[in-house]
């Protein structure tokens, strides 16, 4: 018995290439006809350039510039520091690096400058009463901040016989200041120091209300 078998059928090439060629002109005037419209991708150029990779680099350059600045900084300050040899100069460099939020880079220069104002406060003390209310206020509002004892009493110089502040104080706008801010650590029972709150809150009330009359006028 005689076996038959279908060869398939292979369709030459460049009529191959025809039919497709003619499939894809078919779908795309179907599509144009249909009012189909091709949508832009838009595609935006890319910022990873070799420029933005190369600035990438140089920032790190940068901060570690920054960094090393800050570091020298840092040395020169705590020099500073300890190389101050007046009181009012230390006190007011230690309160300018809290006001500033920088105190806690120096904590061990402070905590050592602070201890030795402290152990030398009989002298100490003489001494900035001698400079003013402003050196005093500064000297016990530091004190009682880093936790050392200091007693109210280092401002008798500056009470009348009833504990109050005497009237002619009221004419340093800087020691009001200063005295002001040493008020608010006060402890419980210091009246002189309660009696020193309302006596500078007053007078810096009444020093404001006037700067502004007289820049209205």
């Amino acid at each position: 018995m005689a076996l038959c078998f279908a060869l398939p059928y292979f369709m030459p090439v460049h009529q191959t290439q025809m039919s497709v060629a003619s499939c894809r002109f078919r779908i795309y005037a179907n599509l144009q006809s249909s009012g189909f419209e091709r949508r832009s991708a838009h595609y935006q150029l890319t910022i990873w350039n070799d420029n933005f990779i190369q600035s990438l680099n140089s920032g790190d350059e940068h901060e570690s510039k920054n960094m090393e600045r800050v570091g020298k900084l840092k040395k020169e300050v705590s020099q500073m520091i300890y190389k101050e040899e007046l009181l009012r100069d230390k006190l007011e460099l230690v309160d300018t690096l809290q006001q500033l939020g920088v105190a806690y880079h120096f904590k061990d220069e402070i905590n050592c400058v602070i201890t030795n104002i402290h152990e030398s406060m009989d002298h100490i003390s003489q001494s900035a009463i001698l400079d003013g209310l402003y050196e005093v206020s500064l000297l016990f509002r530091l004190l009682r901040m880093h936790g050392f004892s200091v007693q109210e009493d280092i401002y008798n110089i500056y009470l009348d016989e009833k504990g109050n502040c005497k009237a002619k104080l009221n004419s340093d706008i800087k020691e009001m200041i200063s005295l002001y801010q040493a008020s608010f650590l006060a402890k419980e029972g210091e009246d002189a120091l309660e009696k020193a709150r309302h006596f500078t809150t007053k007078h810096l009330t009444n020093f404001l209300e006037n700067s502004k009359y007289d820049n209205s006028s």
